[in-house]
């Protein structure tokens, strides 16, 4: 701002010029209390508007980063509860080989997750287990019994009557006595529930993945349940358990005001069932409060919200504009006229362009007025900019996740080819347009012989590598993009071939048995082998016919090849070619 030059020369003393000076400076005055007016409720609505914004703003982002540090958890969970070998445990506890093979899938798990404990109910006996990464297979026994009357086992029966696969808590762990974050999946066999397996991360990890970057002095954050009971608090020192070790905290203890009380009760009313993707935020302006606004935020997946108070203040002060005011008093007493153009042309002229060019419809994408000036202004204009770009890469980041973990969700991370999920979607799509086009579809269901003896033998990390290299024999002889091939689950496989007849998909079992028999797996300088017995259904069919009767008479062809000598290949009429 260049420094205005006032003359020092003395006025002659006249009574009209006298009069009229402070006539004009009353008026000046009048004019100067009116802009500062104006000037403090257009920079007071800009600031609202921001307050606004950022108040939405920090939610989400405590939504976005909740989602991505529970997710992966939620899917390695999600994949334990849904194993043939713990299923099959828990359906039959007391049956020792099925209890070996649960322990094994349990201790894969087990070092993939973020906690090293792997907790679970089985509901037949009601025995609880706490199972730590490494134990050996005799210390694999129940540590207590799961008791309805006892309030830690709310957890057990809160998931067993939730509608959902689903249901999360906050609670002590029993064991190691650390408040945890919990997620706990049910375990079921068909349509009958077996038991509930859960993993717990620790509740000081999430709160500072959450809320670490809030300044307390302007932010907080919360994470509540439908029932408005604090899961999670910005704020450590503030959060605490009750005697029966859950939350104890309610949202409405925290902001008494009658404006944030009426709109949570409103909005934990309309609660009806788990948020989706359509969710919003919703932004609350406080009546009489030290944070003037309150953000809540749906997370999505969950009957849980983010509740985020932010300090208005932080942005805006009318303390700040003392200077402002003595600097346009002086400039309004010698050039009036000069100080209104001035004024327009310096604050709120730009300040405009500023606002118009942070609109909601280009705010990504538009350039943002001010960046290449040396002001104020361009200091604020520079900062918004490197905020924007900010979030257009946790954006990125966020989108990138999101792909990666849908695309992790269907490959099956030993072998690198599509899972159990990916074939059970694509199969009906195959079977579907079978029927619609009249043309015959055919499924492999192969079985690798005795591969528990070769794990035995040689060691589950030999018979992991054999796996790898016995997959890529399967998807190398698929020589057509419609073909896939999927691990079934442990040593088992399936391979669906579209507008294939008996005799094309025995052309490619017999190959795919052939390849494997001749195959040479080295082991320590040695070589071992491994056979495969394949089991072939085909089938045009029609709208009378049922999926899951495809699938089991190729499965029965397979359990034909495995009684006939295996290393073969049967059709499901029996006969072996």
């Amino acid at each position: 701002m260049s420094e205005i030059e006032v003359s020092n020369k003395p006025s002659p003393k006249r009574k009209l010029a006298s009069r009229v000076r402070n006539v004009h400076m009353l008026i000046l005055v009048l004019v100067l209390a009116l802009v500062t007016a104006t000037a403090a409720m257009i920079i007071t609505d800009i600031a609202s508007d921001a307050s606004e914004e950022l108040a939405r703003f920090y939610s989400i982002e405590a939504v976005g980063r909740f989602s991505i540090h529970a997710s992966q958890e939620t899917a390695l969970v999600r994949d334990v509860s849904r194993s043939a070998a713990i299923i099959n445990w828990f359906a039959d506890e007391e049956n020792p080989a099925k209890k070996a093979a649960a322990f094994d899938e349990i201790m894969k798990y087990a070092g993939t997750l973020q906690s090293a404990n792997v907790y679970f109910g089985i509901n037949k006996s009601l025995n609880e287990y706490s199972i730590n990464s490494g134990i050996p297979f005799a210390d694999f026994i129940p540590f207590d019994k799961i008791n309805p009357a006892d309030a830690y086992n709310d957890w057990y029966y809160n998931c067993i009557r939730s509608t959902h696969e689903y249901a999360f808590n906050i609670d002590i762990d029993k064991v190691t006595k650390v408040p945890r974050f919990w997620i706990n999946y049910k375990v079921m066999e068909d349509d009958n529930l077996v038991g509930v397996i859960c993993s717990g991360i620790a509740l000081d990890e999430m709160i500072d993945c959450l809320f670490s970057q809030y300044n307390t002095e302007n932010v907080m954050g919360y994470i509540i349940d439908k029932n408005g009971f604090i899961q999670m608090d910005s704020a450590p020192s503030n959060f605490h358990f009750d005697e029966k070790g859950k939350p104890g905290n309610n949202i409405r203890a925290v902001c008494p005001d009658p404006v944030f009380v009426s709109a949570i009760d409103k909005y934990l009313t309309n609660i009806g069932d788990i948020f989706n993707m359509s969710s919003q935020a919703e932004v609350i302006k406080l009546n009489k409060n030290y944070y003037g606004y309150v953000s809540i935020a749906p997370v999505t997946n969950m009957d849980w919200s983010v509740v985020t108070f932010f300090n208005n203040g932080a942005l805006y002060s009318i303390k700040k504009f003392f200077p402002l005011l003595i600097i346009m008093l002086s400039a309004f007493l010698i050039y009036m006229l000069a100080s209104s153009i001035f004024m327009h042309w310096l604050v709120f002229r730009p300040v405009n362009h500023l606002t118009n060019s942070l609109s909601a419809s280009n705010f990504y994408i538009g350039e943002i007025f001010g960046c290449n000036r040396d002001d104020e202004i361009g200091i604020l204009a520079q900062t918004i900019q490197r905020m924007r770009d900010r979030l257009s890469t946790y954006n990125a980041e966020l989108l990138r996740a999101a792909r990666e973990r849908e695309r992790l969700i269907r490959i099956d991370q030993l072998t690198e080819i599509p899972n159990r999920r990916n074939f059970d979607e694509r199969l009906p799509l195959e079977w579907g347009r079978a029927i619609r086009t009249k043309t015959p579809i055919s499924i492999l269901i192969l079985d690798l012989d005795y591969f528990k003896d070769y794990n035995d033998t040689y060691g589950h990390l030999q018979g992991d590598k054999a796996l790898q290299v016995i997959a890529k024999i399967f998807a190398q002889e698929l020589k057509r993009t419609s073909d896939l091939v999927a691990r079934w689950g442990g040593e088992e496989f399936a391979i669906l071939l579209a507008n294939t007849d008996f005799n094309g998909a025995y052309d490619v079992a017999e190959r795919i048995r052939e390849k494997v028999e001749n195959l040479q797996i080295q082991v320590e300088g040695l070589v071992s082998k491994v056979t495969v017995s394949i089991g072939i259904n085909c089938l045009i069919p029609t709208s009378n016919n049922l999926l899951e009767e495809f699938i089991h008479h190729a499965d029965m062809a397979l359990y034909t090849a495995k009684r006939e000598g295996r290393n073969r290949v049967c059709l499901y009429n029996g006969v072996q070619l």
